[in-house]
């Protein structure tokens, strides 16, 4: 199990980070100063992070594997629509925001239901720690997107594309 949470979270982090770091760089030159709007609506997302923390009580671990997997959702679709319009753009930043950050907040909450107490605070640390992989590589790969001029709606997919793979990790984490 420790091994599905570090790949959930790394793959989470690599998204949370990707679009945390570059989100207004990528949509300055289609939307302007709007770009900025976006990203703070993205950031903002997280302050829904207390529906996931009632849903896991609830519902348990199978609620981040569908957050996760709906959070592909709106990150590739910000690319997809971004010249649709800068309306369009916000509402899948801020679900973006809600379904990511959210979604990395309700995996804290998910190593705590997995460890027993005597290790809880030690493996949910290095889970973290481990996840900061994917803090790193997520803006590396989307600067090296950005450098070699991908179109932005492959940087966005190749983006959501990690969502996906955490979802696949959460779903196993529940077995």
């Amino acid at each position: 199990m420790t091994w599905f949470l570090w790949f959930a979270l790394g793959f989470s982090f690599f998204t949370h980070f990707f679009l945390s770091q570059w989100l207004s760089t990528l949509l300055d030159p289609v939307l302007g100063e709007n770009a900025q709007r976006v990203q703070g609506l993205f950031q903002l997302g997280a302050a829904f992070a207390f529906i996931f923390g009632f849903l896991i009580d609830k519902k348990g671990i199978p609620v981040m594997t569908l957050t996760m997997i709906l959070g592909a959702l709106p990150v590739a679709a910000i690319g997809l629509v971004t010249g649709s319009g800068t309306a369009i753009t916000m509402i899948m930043a801020l679900a973006s925001g809600i379904l990511v950050l959210g979604g990395n907040i309700g995996l804290n909450a998910v190593s705590s239901m997995i460890y027993p107490t005597f290790i809880r605070s030690t493996a949910t640390g290095a889970a973290f720690a481990v996840a900061r992989i994917g803090a790193i590589l997520g803006p590396a790969i989307a600067g090296y997107l950005i450098y070699i001029k991908t179109p932005l709606d492959t940087i966005f997919i190749v983006g959501a594309l990690p969502m996906l793979a955490a979802g696949a990790a959460c779903f196993m984490l529940d077995k």
